[in-house]
């Protein structure tokens, strides 16, 4: 962008100067040399005049130059102006054209999800049979396990661990209320957007493990599909100590981080817009 060079105007205040010492120096030699008063008055009338239209065409040319250099700071900031509105209006389109394309990239997520589900050995197509030894039915029949191993998983659960838990002990529950023509789609949810909305999206792969581990466990039992995951089955004597486990273990991350996680269990259980009974 073209701008008033500060430099010209110190030259042109230079050359005022000079032109000012110059025209005083050539009156004083006049005044030396012609000793007549009505000559050296004539003399001292033209070198006045002289100064005088020397500073106008000083000033004249300082003017046009300064107009030439405003003139061409205001094209430059138009152009600027219009470049800022091009990028802006090349930005929204880029987002209208981005935003069709999530969808798509939830779906590879999902896809990668379901295979290396499949890798781990959890189907997420083939349900457990109700019933089976060490399998959880309908009715959430499970591997019994004492009370003292149940404490001591608590007390070694990480806190996203927990929270990945209790979202599908809620969804688990929302299933479970939906009326019969609704009940096969209740509590599927994305558990990668979940971590986003609790803002731990960072923490997601960790979630994702503990609950596949949990699954071999017989903790819980979930079928899934392109990244979306729905509960089949939870252990109820994990679920009797769960929201007091998670309780505990969120007041200790707090002390220990100085980080608002308090509130997650309520976002978690606004997100499936369930209500827990008192």
């Amino acid at each position: 962008m073209s701008q008033i060079n500060p430099c010209s105007s110190k030259i042109h205040l230079k050359w005022t100067i000079g032109v000012l010492l110059g025209v005083l120096v050539v009156v004083i030699a006049a005044a030396c040399v012609f000793k007549d008063a009505t000559t050296l008055g004539t003399f001292i009338a033209l070198a006045a005049t002289l100064s005088s239209l020397t500073l106008s065409v000083v000033v004249l040319l300082h003017a046009f130059l300064s107009e030439k250099s405003y003139h061409s700071m205001m094209a430059d900031l138009r152009a600027s102006t219009t470049g800022v509105k091009e990028l802006t209006e090349m930005s929204e389109t880029i987002g209208q054209r981005m935003g069709p394309a999530q969808p798509q990239a939830d779906g590879i997520e999902g896809a990668e999800e379901d295979r290396m589900l499949a890798e781990e050995g959890t189907s997420p197509a083939a349900p457990p049979e109700p019933g089976a030894q060490g399998v959880a039915g309908e009715k959430g029949k499970y591997i019994n396990f004492c009370n003292e191993q149940v404490k001591e998983f608590y007390r070694l659960v990480s806190v996203d661990g927990l929270l990945a838990l209790y979202a599908f002990w809620v969804a688990w529950q929302v299933k479970q209320e939906a009326p019969p023509e609704k009940k096969e789609d209740a509590g599927r949810f994305r558990l990668r957007l979940l971590f986003r909305r609790l803002g731990r999206g960072e923490q997601y792969a960790h979630a994702y493990g503990f609950v596949v581990a949990c699954r071999a466990l017989h903790i819980l039992y979930f079928t899934a599909s392109r990244g979306k995951w729905t509960p089949v089955a939870f252990n109820d004597e994990f679920a009797a100590k769960l929201r007091a486990a998670l309780d505990q273990a969120v007041a200790r991350e707090e002390e220990r981080t100085d980080l608002a996680l308090s509130r997650l269990p309520k976002l978690i259980e606004g997100y499936f817009s369930y209500t827990p009974s008192v």
